[in-house]
């Protein structure tokens, strides 16, 4: 659950919402002014196949976390759902579980789906450890990847190394299914594999900013373009309460709207009420976004 006070209210969206909003986003990027499709960043064997498959990864990426959302923990001080990092302090591997969850999910009908996934939570926690070799920059996270933030991600080391080691296990096995075909073998070429995950991780930044209340002022680094040589920073500025400026604009409709679903709670507290049954008498609202090049009368 991802949890964020915004003015004097309680924003509720849960883990797959958001990442649904995430493949909406990627099922929109590309545009005419510079920015490729996903399955287009290079000559790909089948590039519909190849842009079903990410915008299906991006979408499902947070699919661990359905569990608990069934049956989320629940705050005792405010008696709402637990927020995503509270969940860590509770149990040190909470939210690696539902990776372990989340990726073997897609493994036997969609190995490129959970390649992408394992590699996205790789690299979430691989730059708290300075022995991972080979570690580019460029997949650092754009909200959690810099020093001091990353750490912060990390319960417990010992518990996020083992991790890590199991999800490279994977990653081998994932690459040696998809090898077996050419269109799967084409897909983990460099050329395609590294865009598409920086995509994931752009499209996960951009949905966990709007799930914020979209308010925040920030630049998402190292944004594939053309391909993965040709990367730009996209400036991402809030023009009014529900309008967003971004700079360069990658999305093929100016300005797309953005529908983020939403339990909004002003009073957490309900004498009288379990609290399971106080977050299903609440109303999911859609809460809509414009996100365009230029500022708008709206």
């Amino acid at each position: 659950m991802l949890k964020t006070q915004v003015g004097d209210q309680w924003w509720l969206v849960q883990q797959p919402d958001h990442a649904r909003v995430s493949g909406y986003l990627a099922a929109h990027w590309g545009n005419t002014h510079g920015f490729a499709q996903p399955g287009h960043f290079a000559d790909a064997v089948d590039p519909h196949w190849l842009r079903q498959e990410v915008v299906h990864a991006i979408a499902e990426h947070d699919n661990g976390w359905w569990e608990w959302e069934a049956t989320p923990e629940f705050d005792s001080s405010d008696t709402l759902p637990l927020n995503l990092p509270d969940t860590a302090r509770n149990q040190k591997d909470a939210g690696l579980e539902r990776w372990r969850i989340g990726v073997p999910r897609f493994a036997d009908e969609h190995p490129l789906i959970a390649l992408l996934i394992s590699l996205h939570a790789y690299w979430l926690y691989a730059f708290a450890f300075d022995d991972i070799a080979d570690q580019d920059d460029a997949l650092r996270h754009p909200l959690f990847g810099q020093i001091g933030n990353v750490d912060q991600l990390v319960a417990d080391r010992s518990l996020t190394r083992s991790f890590l080691d199991v999800q490279h296990a994977i990653q081998i096995g994932l690459r040696q299914k998809l090898e077996q075909t050419a269109e799967g073998a084409d897909a983990i070429r460099d050329a395609h594999l590294l865009p598409h995950l920086r995509l994931l991780q752009t499209m996960d930044a951009l949905s966990l900013l709007l799930c914020g209340g979209g308010q925040q002022t920030t630049e998402l680094p190292d944004v594939p373009r053309q391909n993965w040589q040709d990367r730009v920073t996209i400036h991402w500025r809030a023009q009014d309460e529900r309008q967003i400026i971004c700079d360069p604009y990658p999305f093929d409709t100016d300005p797309l709207d953005v529908f983020v679903p939403v339990r909004t709670v002003s009073d957490p507290i309900t004498p009288g009420i379990q609290p399971i049954t106080r977050l299903h008498t609440t109303p999911l609202k859609a809460i809509r976004f414009v996100l365009s090049s230029h500022a708008l009368a709206l």
